[in-house]
């Protein structure tokens, strides 16, 4: 069995710790963001919808921009660091702010900046592995293995801080986790860079239909992801009237689960082929949406949380280095248009959340979960058809 000691020491050791923090600032932030919104400011729940459009459009634009600049020579670092600094201000101002519009506005501005440092580090990571001779898939899938490891202590401790002090505590400590991994990432991050020569090795060359239609998974995907986390807070407290605390707790549940399923996938993958592993976990996925609206009990959505880690798990997994290999010298680039794919799914799907609450509830945006899923299976297998018939060429 291969071992994986070697990731925890020297510079690759420093390079998990700055994922380990960077999920850590997310966790504070994205699971509680749509039970502040309604919670905290009583905002109706269309409007989170609508602050997740303008916010992901933002991030959407601001980092594939990045992603290309660094393509050209741009330092990935500075980039990446300015997100983080971003993403602290939007903490700050998320802590102290009385009204939506102020929420609105900081999250266009600050958090749609913040959103290309995901992008960013995926760069860093991949131009490290290469560097080091290491196993780029390897590498992605124990970074990304990470970020959920975060995850895990993340919801939970913001649902506590939530409980006992307000939400003014959990973006606040949000805000300080941030600025302290800037600072890890100036003095620990190496200063990577694409080549000019590599830059324009392929300048123009098109995004073929196979990777379209792994892009377009990946949102149907996030898609369902995001209906999920942004419904099941308010679905599993308002509308099943269980535990304050089961939301945070769960989603540290599957961030838990997600961790070797990560590292696991990797391997799996060179035996098995990625395509056939993302099949798996698409059916995974439709059984863990269906559950969930059916579940009335703790337990029910706690033990459905295997399914979930294993849906998103693969996927966040192998997803990020299938589009790098097949955009070799473009990997800024291929690391925005993955985190773009996802980021792309979670605004449909939150704000498609929004609109049916409003309207329904928010158990029934659990059903457009499953639709979600259903419609990256279709895609999949249409990806698999794609990609044969061009071996066949």
């Amino acid at each position: 069995m291969r071992s994986y000691a070697h990731y925890f020491t020297g510079q690759t050791g420093l390079l998990l710790l700055n994922c380990l923090f960077n999920g850590l600032s997310f966790s504070f932030i994205y699971p509680v963001m749509s039970f502040f919104l309604v919670q905290e400011l009583q905002s109706p729940p269309i409007l989170i919808g609508v602050y997740t459009i303008c916010v992901t459009l933002s991030g959407l634009i601001i980092s594939q921009v990045l992603g290309y600049l660094t393509d050209k020579g741009l330092s990935a670092k500075t980039s990446y660091c300015l997100s983080l600094l971003s993403i602290s201000i939007a903490s700050g101002i998320f802590s102290i702010a009385d009204n939506y519009w102020q929420v609105w506005l900081a999250g266009i501005v600050f958090m749609g900046i913040g959103a290309a440092s995901m992008p960013l580090l995926l760069t860093i990571i991949r131009e490290a592995a290469i560097q080091q001779n290491r196993d780029v898939r390897d590498m992605n899938a124990v970074m990304r293995a990470t970020i959920s490891l975060a995850w895990i202590a993340g919801p939970p401790l913001a649902y506590g801080l939530i409980a006992q002090f307000g939400f003014t505590a959990s973006f606040g400590s949000a805000s300080i986790i941030t600025a302290l991994t800037v600072v890890l990432a100036i003095y620990s991050l190496p200063n990577t860079g694409i080549k000019a020569k590599d830059s324009q090795q392929e300048p123009n060359t098109p995004i073929s239909f196979h990777i379209w239609l792994l892009c377009l998974v990946l949102l149907f995907v996030n898609m369902a992801n995001g209906m999920y986390g942004t419904a099941m807070p308010l679905y599993s407290l308002n509308e099943r009237d269980l535990p304050a605390y089961l939301p945070g707790l769960l989603f540290g549940v599957a961030a838990g689960l997600e961790v070797p399923i990560m590292i696991i996938a990797s391997r799996l993958a060179n035996h098995f082929g990625t395509q056939k592993l993302m099949g798996i976990a698409t059916i995974c996925g439709a059984v863990f949406y269906t559950g969930i609206y059916s579940a009335s009990q703790g337990w029910h959505f706690i033990a459905l949380q295997l399914c979930n880690a294993i849906f998103f798990g693969v996927f966040a997994s192998l997803g990020v280095t299938v589009i790098q290999e097949m955009l070799p010298n473009r990997p800024g680039f291929a690391s925005a248009l993955f985190s773009n794919s996802m980021r792309a799914g979670m605004m449909i799907g939150t704000s498609l959340t929004g609109i049916i609450a409003q309207f329904y509830s928010f158990q029934t945006a659990i059903l457009g979960a499953s639709i979600a899923v259903i419609c990256a299976a279709v895609c999949l297998g249409w990806a698999a058809r794609v990609s044969s018939s061009e071996q066949k060429a």
